[in-house]
């Protein structure tokens, strides 16, 4: 099967902060357990693009700048580093080109949650000729593919990527929360969480409910 990245998409995957940060045991913000989930993210992954969906990863790329953030969390996934780097085993190096790569919390200031601050950079043509670069802010760059669908998961549930789906939520798009892909910090939060997505009109359901 040929895969290809597609300009315009009926569903969208987004997956948050997929990072050794926080989804391996030695990332400063490491969530409990989040190794079982790269399988399961990556099986996700897979399926989005044989079915010709467009796949976007969102990674934390702050700098080492004191600010409200680091102040919360201490230093973490600075640009460049281990941290910022996507998990082992998240996805086979044949697929890098056929993701979106978007990047978020550039602004000391801002905590960047959510992934509607991130901006996807990407190539329009080859790769290798730098005046085809583009960069363009995640919220425009998800309305130009038109989704009639979004689906957020990844690191972590009671932080990024809850403030993801709320965000891609007020934007206008249905959009949908798989639980069972989302570890969490602080876990005891989960049902306090989980009414604020609601309220916000997110759909917070199971991978099983939402075949691809």
């Amino acid at each position: 099967m040929l895969l290809v990245k597609p300009r315009k998409s009926r569903k969208v995957l987004i997956i948050v902060d997929p990072t050794n940060c926080f989804g391996n045991n030695a990332g400063t913000i490491y969530a409990k357990g989040s190794e079982k989930y790269i399988p399961l993210w990556r099986d996700r992954i897979l399926k989005y693009l044989e079915a010709g969906y467009a796949v976007i990863i969102v990674r934390d790329w702050h700098i080492a700048h004191e600010g409200d953030h680091s102040r919360q969390w201490g230093f973490h996934s600075l640009q460049g580093t281990w941290e910022s780097r996507p998990v082992d085993g998240l996805l086979d190096s044949k697929y890098n080109d056929l993701v979106y790569w978007a990047y978020k919390g550039m602004d000391p200031n801002d905590h960047g949650y959510s992934a509607t601050s991130g901006l996807v950079v990407w190539f329009d043509g080859m790769p290798d000729i730098m005046n085809n670069i583009r960069i363009v802010p995640l919220v425009h760059f998800l309305k130009d593919l038109e989704p009639e669908d979004v689906e957020v998961e990844g690191i972590a549930f009671d932080y990024c990527d809850t403030a993801s789906a709320v965000g891609v939520a007020e934007e206008g798009f249905r959009t949908t929360l798989l639980k069972d892909l989302c570890p969490s910090i602080y876990p005891e939060n989960d049902a306090a969480v989980i009414e604020r997505l609601e309220k916000a009109g997110v759909i917070v359901t199971t991978s099983d409910k939402c075949p691809v």
